[in-house]
């Protein structure tokens, strides 16, 4: 009996050991699975990552949360899951996008002491998008009476990043874009009287009604959509119009001799140009969006502060290098002096406006050539005009001509009498002579006897000698 209660308490022993040993071991095992999950956030107008907005992860058998992540500037959250079913859902969303609460489900089923079955889930978030007015008008009008409107303008339109997202669209016309976005007006194709440049201002549904305006023009800006901060909502339409001022470039003002040559210390006197502001009416400002005050709890707060330009406009004016002196009497006229080259600028003049300019004194000497005023203007196109003024300088006196000396007279010769002809006699007739008989000379024909001679002789003794020769042979 003692023996029995010894193996059953053995039996109960190991049975504890299992209990309290392999159990745990069977869950660590279970619970040492962990799978990863990936969540990536883009929008559907660039592609471009969302971040700051949540996304729930909850378990489908027990109901209960599994995890809650907020993406980070790349758009992505990421968190370790046990093996199970979850629904996985975009829970708020950035003010301007359209709010969509379809879940999508993910289920994890690794295998024990593996690695984990990784999974991802991309959701893609659907902008809100809008009209965006272009326009232009005069920064300053002509009259009352006149229309402000330019109408023959075009816009090119970039967005924050710097994207070409619409070219040549006319004034008035408007391009459908992202509510949420921040966009760059870049006018061309306007007349040439007008200029885009940092005079010029703006316009635009954000900032009309803003305290810091003036009358409603603000200085240029990137533009955005109107936000209702308590219904956390964007407005879908946004106007914007570009005040263009009107051009100025440089008048030069010359002063020369009547060779080309500069003329320092010539004064001149130029009247100058205006233009009138009219007064500015106050901008009708929109009513409120209202109508509620309680946004979609869904709805991160938004803002419509524009991002920075993607182009900067160039500053006034037309570069130049002063040599002269320019001053303004009480009147407001310029006042001109030319400097070493001959020159004095009139500079920041405006465009299609006419200057008087009158050269009241030159160098002690010199006279002033007509026309006298003249009238310098900046036309078509053109960045500078040149007047030109010529001063005659005195010509110092000719001299007066010498006589040439002449040569003395030389006394004719005297020419010598011709001799008077004298009566020519007759010449007698010339009797031709008779030739007389030449004798041959004699002295030849001997000589050539004596050789014929000779011949002979020698040819009888050898005749002579052939016979005597024939006789003794017989």
């Amino acid at each position: 009996m003692k023996k029995f209660k010894y193996v059953v308490a053995s039996i109960l022993v190991a049975l504890c050991c299992v209990i309290v040993i392999g159990v745990p071991k069977f869950a660590l095992a279970e619970a040492a699975v962990q799978n990863q999950l990936t969540v990536n956030v883009t929008d559907d107008y660039y592609g471009k990552p969302v971040d700051g907005v949540t996304i729930t992860v909850t378990n489908t058998v027990t109901g209960t949360n599994a995890a809650t992540m907020i993406t980070n500037q790349n758009g992505r959250a990421q968190t370790s899951l046990a093996n199970g079913s979850y629904k996985v859902e975009q829970t708020t969303f950035k003010a301007g996008y359209v709010i969509d609460h379809t879940a999508k489900n993910v289920t994890f089923s690794a295998p024990a002491g593996s690695n984990g079955d990784p999974q991802t889930i991309n959701f893609e978030n659907v902008h809100i998008m809008g009209q965006l007015y272009v326009g232009a008008e005069k920064k300053i009008s002509g009259s009352i009476w006149d229309s402000n409107a330019i109408t023959d303008i075009q816009f090119d339109i970039e967005d924050e990043f710097g994207n070409r997202i619409a070219s040549n669209v006319p004034g008035g016309q408007s391009v459908t874009v992202p509510v949420t976005g921040s966009y760059t007006l870049i006018p061309k194709n306007y007349p040439t009287r007008y200029a885009y440049n940092t005079d010029a201002v703006m316009v635009d549904s954000v900032f009309a009604c803003s305290p810091t305006s003036n009358n409603g023009m603000v200085p240029l800006h990137a533009v955005t959509f109107p936000y209702d901060s308590d219904t956390r909502l964007f407005e879908q339409t946004t106007r914007a119009t570009i005040k263009l001022p009107t051009r100025i470039g440089n008048i030069v003002v010359r002063v020369v001799d009547q060779y080309g040559n500069p003329i320092a210390g010539a004064t001149l006197k130029a009247t100058p140009a205006y233009e009138i502001t009219p007064g500015i009416p106050s901008p009708a400002c929109p009513p409120s969006m209202g109508g509620f005050n309680t946004p979609d709890p869904a709805y991160l707060t938004g803002s419509s502060a524009p991002r920075a330009m993607t182009q900067d406009p160039s500053a006034p004016g037309v570069p130049y290098t002063q040599t002269g002196e320019l001053n303004r009497d009480s009147d407001d006229n310029y006042l001109l002096t030319t400097g070493p080259d001959g020159t004095v600028i009139i500079p920041d003049y405006l465009v299609e406006r006419e200057s008087t300019i009158t050269q009241l004194t030159t160098l002690d000497g010199y006279t002033i050539d007509d026309p006298n005023p003249q009238v310098g203007e900046i036309t078509g196109s053109n960045e500078t005009t040149t007047v030109t003024f010529v001063n005659r300088r005195p010509e110092p006196p000719a001299p007066e001509p010498q006589p040439e000396p002449q040569p003395e007279p030389q006394p004719e010769p005297t020419p010598e009498p011709t001799p008077e002809p004298q009566p020519q006699t007759p010449e007698k007739r010339k009797t031709p002579k008779k030739k007389k008989a030449v004798l041959p000379d004699t002295s030849d024909i001997s000589s050539v006897s004596s050789l014929i001679v000779g011949i002979i002789g020698t040819l009888s003794s050898l005749a002579g000698v052939s016979m005597y020769l024939s006789k003794k042979r017989f």
